[in-house]
């Protein structure tokens, strides 16, 4: 009968020994899977930020060589006007041709 008892605690220690390496080879994969997840998560994050950042680099490049012409035409659409001839014809005619290039600063009037 004692011999019985033992061949009982050892089998169910055998099996409590078989379920929890079974539940610890659970756990494992199952972290390892979680760890592949988080992984492709934040791969995916990052080339997200990757092309945005680079569209940005993109249009800052654009503006930078858009920026000189962009300041042209400020520069050239408020020019000071100053008249060397006084009379009212002149007068009108420069006012005309200021006015001409403030709303079409791509045309050849100049001052």
């Amino acid at each position: 009968m004692l011999n019985q008892q033992i061949l009982l605690w050892c089998g169910a220690l055998l099996i409590s020994l078989v379920l929890t390496g079974f539940l610890g080879v659970k756990y494992y994969i199952h972290q390892k899977i979680q760890a592949g997840i988080e992984s492709g998560i934040a791969t995916y994050i990052l080339q997200t930020q990757n092309q945005a950042i680079r569209l940005k680099e993109l249009q800052t490049k654009e503006y930078q060589e858009e920026d000189p012409k962009i300041k042209e035409k400020i520069i050239t659409k408020y020019q000071v006007i100053q008249e060397k001839d006084l009379s009212c014809e002149n007068q009108l005619k420069e006012i005309k041709n200021a006015l001409e290039l403030f709303y079409n600063p791509n045309s050849n009037v100049h001052p």
